[in-house]
């Protein structure tokens, strides 16, 4: 009798010696270390709604690099930072943003006819359009406001005379610039992809070029033609493409400089559509 009480203890004892055993290592899981505690108040704190951490600011920029200042076709912009002096910073967008001439051929013509003078920045509609409905489409008030007014010289090549000083917070590069900032043809060479906008542009650029400079292909026969070209064998399709300078052709009063589809600085009628990398120089902080 005595040993079968004996045995009924030792048993609860050990019992209550597994218990005791579960319970603190339950205990160590939950809560021993604090992660336990400290994964469910976070989860608490998210859920009522408390802000998270703000990322780190990014550094001051550096030439080379690249930043995303302003939007245009509702995508933020990326430039490239091609130089900075103290608390300013020259950046030119990475990509081709749009077609567009560097003068229209009315103007054009009115102006060989007046003066014998051709196309030239200070009266280039490309320059007024970056400045006016460009600016205003792509920027922000605020951002408007740490755009540079610059200083903007562009010198002949002694056969073409150069253009009159500007003052612009939008430009171009010129021909030394190009090469300044992109010693090789490799790194001038830019793709892009017409879209139907874009298709519309250059048939009509073109038409209306050729039409002010004595074509004689009828004018709707001329834009047939060039539109089925261009859906045919651009539409949709990234392509290497010119962009545009700033300064006066080498030779021709009716052309202007582009860095041409190879990445080569040559000369291409100014009523022509091509593609435009705008200019600026900006505040930094």
């Amino acid at each position: 009798m005595k040993m079968e009480i004996i045995k009924r203890i030792a048993l609860i004892a050990v019992a209550l010696l597994v218990a005791l055993t579960f319970a603190s290592c339950g205990q160590d899981a939950g809560g021993g270390s604090g992660s336990g505690t400290a994964g469910s108040s976070q989860l608490a704190a998210a859920s009522a709604g408390e802000p998270e951490p703000e990322p780190e600011p990014e550094g001051p920029p550096v030439a080379g690099g690249h930043i995303f200042f302003g939007t245009w076709d509702g995508a933020p912009i990326e430039w490239r930072v091609l130089e900075v002096q103290d608390d300013r910073a020259l950046l030119i967008s990475e990509e081709i943003l749009t077609l567009w001439q560097y003068m229209d051929a009315e103007t054009l013509r009115s102006w060989i006819d007046a003066e014998r003078t051709g196309a030239t920045w200070a009266r280039s509609g490309l320059r007024t359009w970056l400045n006016g409905e460009f600016l205003d489409e792509a920027f922000t008030e605020e951002e408007v406001e740490t755009i540079l007014l610059t200083d903007v010289e562009t010198p002949g090549n002694g056969v073409i005379a150069g253009s009159e000083p500007t003052q612009d917070k939008v430009f171009l590069l010129s021909r030394e610039e190009a090469v300044q900032y992109f010693p090789t043809d490799e790194d001038r060479a830019v793709w892009y992809t017409k879209a139907e906008e874009d298709v519309q542009k250059v048939v009509d650029a073109v038409v209306n070029g050729t039409i002010y400079t004595g074509a004689e292909t009828p004018e709707e026969e001329l834009r047939l033609e060039i539109e089925e070209r261009l859906n045919t064998n651009e539409l949709g399709k990234r392509q290497p493409h010119y962009w545009w300078l700033r300064s006066s052709a080498s030779a021709m009063w009716e052309n202007s400089a582009v860095v041409n589809d190879r990445g080569e600085i040559s000369d291409q009628f100014c009523c022509n559509c091509h593609g435009v990398r705008p200019v600026l120089w900006v505040e930094v902080s």
